[in-house]
């Protein structure tokens, strides 16, 4: 079973790549979307600056199984209002002390408690906490990294994967 501290670290990591990946965006980016169903960038960075502490306290109080949605209203509301310039280190930031915080509190007990997730059914937290927290950030992180591609912006696979700058990684 992964540790509490190995599946915050992970969580931690996506969400510094995510900043990486952010201060490679440049602002007139924010409002490109591949066709007008899909998200924009930016809209991706909102999500991203929320999501991941979202889902990990919504799965801890099974929110989703009594479709208690208050919360992500809230965090979603105050992330698609933030100014993305100036707002999205500070917010990035914010999550990544309260998911340290979340990880810190938990119990053993809660760590293995069940949670449910549409997606999921029944899991412990710990598993749907992988499945759910851990894998929205990558597939966010991801889509960022797509459009980001699809823009020009000259960013190599397997560097964004650590968030770090070329050349730390190639097939040469």
């Amino acid at each position: 079973m992964i540790s509490k501290t190995e599946l915050r670290d992970s969580i931690i990591h996506e969400l510094d790549t995510v900043e990486w990946l952010y201060a490679k965006t440049p602002a007139k980016h924010y409002g490109f979307r591949p066709e007008q169903s899909m998200w924009s960038v930016g809209e991706v960075l909102r999500t991203l600056s929320f999501i991941g502490i979202y889902t990990a306290e919504a799965l801890r109080d099974n929110d989703f199984k009594t479709k208690s949605h208050n919360r992500y209203y809230e965090m979603k509301k105050r992330a698609f209002e933030m100014n993305l310039e100036t707002d999205f280190e500070k917010a990035s930031i914010a999550q990544k002390e309260a998911l340290f915080l979340f990880f810190e509190n938990l119990k053993e007990s809660q760590y293995e408690q069940e949670a449910w997730h549409p997606l999921l059914d029944k899991k412990p937290l710990n598993e749907a906490l992988l499945e759910i927290t851990l894998k929205f950030l990558t597939g966010y992180k991801t889509q960022l990294f797509t459009y980001l591609r699809m823009l020009g912006e000259p960013l190599v696979g397997a560097d964004t994967w650590a968030g770090r700058d070329a050349p730390f990684y190639g097939y040469e």
